[in-house]
């Protein structure tokens, strides 16, 4: 079963496409000069409907709701884990039900085994994350090339733990 999480991600593309329809915007992480997190996004603020400021502290509710920033994959993430687990009890329970020669012991050792994977699977992605939010702000990026990376990287991940488990 491939992660859940994989897909749970592209509504977060989608928003972040929708809103910059122009590739040259881009996001910048900065600390300010009081020691906050900003995220500042370059380009005509006018015409992005969601986000229609320059600037946002890194954990404004609408930032946090793209999923740009560090701050902002962490709540993606987060979002992505609740969403792995209950689609995985789900499908179990279902499993449970109308397989023929599935006992209660099998539920739990492939609920556990689940929560396994998705351990194992957050925290390789957290680190590919991280060098991809890092990397593509630092070299200023833009916002929908930095997220379309983080998908792809993530049904690779997802991918390869799935063929690994094979």
């Amino acid at each position: 079963m491939l992660s859940a999480g994989s897909v749970y991600e592209p509504g977060r593309v989608f928003r972040i496409i929708n809103e910059f329809k122009d590739i040259g915007i881009k996001a910048t992480e900065y600390v300010g000069k009081n020691g906050n997190v900003y995220i500042r996004l370059s380009g005509h603020a006018g015409v992005r409907a969601f986000l229609n400021a320059t600037r946002y502290l890194a954990d404004n509710p609408k930032i946090l709701y793209m999923g740009m920033g560090t701050q902002g994959q962490n709540a993606v993430s987060a979002g992505s884990t609740r969403f792995s687990i209950v689609y995985s009890l789900a499908y179990r329970v279902a499993e449970l039900i109308f397989k023929d020669e599935y006992t209660l012991t099998d539920f739990f050792v492939n609920v556990t085994m689940d929560m396994a994977k998705l351990a194992v699977s957050m925290k390789v992605g957290g680190v590919v994350v991280g060098y991809f939010v890092t990397a593509g702000y630092i070299a200023s990026g833009s916002v929908i090339v930095i997220s379309l990376r983080i998908f792809f990287a993530g049904l690779v991940i997802s991918y390869g733990l799935y063929k690994l488990d094979d």
